[in-house]
């Protein structure tokens, strides 16, 4: 879908912390990358930094293909005076609130469930998002095989199971564009970290979560930290209108029930 979304960038930093900012100018904004092969004319590019690589060192590529707006952490070694800087603490992680703004806030917008734990994830997601089609509701979905804007699943190729927050707010924005009500999205604890933050700005209405076994230690050291990472989709969901659902077989179900004060429901094949 080609979409033609035009925002102030005054609109788009009105939920950040912004360490120093250079040309204060107020330019429209055309489109979020994170990749400099990406930007076109008017873009904003983040200057993520990555395992392999920093996109700070792509800065001026950026520019040269049309961006009007780079949002950094490091100070750079020369400024162009046409364009409007904004220095922050860390990229990735306003980049979640900087995209919810430009996407005028889709999750708001469709009823949002969340889909979490080490495994069966992606089959969770598959079988809420054909259940409530099938119940009339017109449903979009991303997962790690797939996603599905509205118009059909397609290949997820960003590559993550949950993909960058750009993508993220841009794909429910694609679902609402479609007639969508509804959305599942698999939630991974490399997503719901507070160090990625790329589901921080997402409304979710519910929450499942299936099991938890040792699997990205590498990123969270513990396994108590990589389940307290995952708690968080819990954790963000309404009090009064939110609901989890929870695998009561699985030894962290009590972390998971206590990260809310939302309705919870509960499945089991030992207990009863």
């Amino acid at each position: 879908m080609i979409l033609d979304i035009k925002k102030n960038l005054n609109f788009l930093l009105k939920e950040i912390t912004i360490v120093k900012q250079r040309n204060n100018s107020n330019p429209t904004v055309k489109g979020l990358v994170y990749d400099s092969r990406d930007v076109k004319p008017g873009f904003l590019f983040f200057a993520l930094k990555g395992i392999h690589t920093d996109g700070h060192n792509f800065i001026s590529t950026s520019i040269k293909n049309g961006a009007s707006v780079i949002i950094h952490s490091d100070e750079l070694d020369e400024y162009n005076s046409e364009i409007t800087y904004i220095k922050v603490k860390d990229c990735r992680f306003v980049m979640s609130p900087v995209s919810a703004a430009f996407y005028d806030y889709p999750s708001k917008k469709l009823k949002i469930i969340g889909v979490t734990g080490t495994n069966g994830k992606s089959t969770t997601v598959s079988m809420i998002y054909q259940l409530l089609s099938m119940a009339g509701f017109k449903t979009g979905f991303i997962s790690t095989v797939q996603f599905d804007p509205g118009t059909g699943p397609v290949k997820n190729h960003y590559r993550q199971s949950t993909p960058e927050a750009t993508e993220i707010h841009k794909i429910p924005y694609e679902m609402i564009q479609n007639g969508c009500t509804h959305g599942v999205i698999e939630a991974t604890s490399h997503g719901l970290s507070i160090i990625n933050n790329r589901l921080g700005n997402v409304k979710f209405d519910g929450a499942v979560f299936t099991n938890i076994s040792h699997e990205h230690l590498e990123f969270h050291k513990t396994i108590d930290k990589y389940a307290d990472d995952k708690a968080n989709l819990f954790r963000s969901l309404d009090p009064k209108t939110g609901f989890g659902i929870i695998n009561l077989d699985d030894t962290y179900s009590k972390q998971f029930q206590l990260a809310t004060n939302a309705d919870i429901f509960s499945y089991s094949i030992d207990k009863k």
